[in-house]
């Protein structure tokens, strides 16, 4: 019986074009997910999707800046979400700390 024993014997043992076919079934799905999303922005119907070369290509250069961009950003914006959070706790804090005068006052 034939046992692998890591991800290297595995890529070694897959014969290259089903490779390519994995890479290329992949590369029209991601097209057609990118062309469903633009369709359904633009509110157009769905026989509008065409799933061809200059749109593969396309999504296919697209792609890899999306995912640095993903990369990227994902750091910053958890940074600017504490901070608003922070923001909120500090404003809540000050909002308490006047609460009392507030209800005292807001029969008058």
């Amino acid at each position: 019986m034939f046992k692998i024993k890591n991800f290297k014997d595995l890529i070694g043992t897959i014969d290259l074009a089903f490779i390519l076919t994995i890479i290329t079934i992949m590369g029209y799905a991601l097209c057609y997910c990118y062309s469903l999303g633009q369709n359904n922005y633009y509110r157009l119907p769905f026989s509008f999707i065409e799933l061809d070369i200059k749109g593969l290509a396309a999504t296919a250069l697209k792609f890899p800046f999306a995912i640095i961009l993903l990369f990227i950003a994902t750091p910053y914006l958890k940074r600017v979400k504490e901070q608003e959070e922070k923001k909120a706790d500090d404003i809540c804090k000050f909002s308490y700390g006047f609460s009392p005068f507030i209800c005292l006052y807001s029969n008058y």
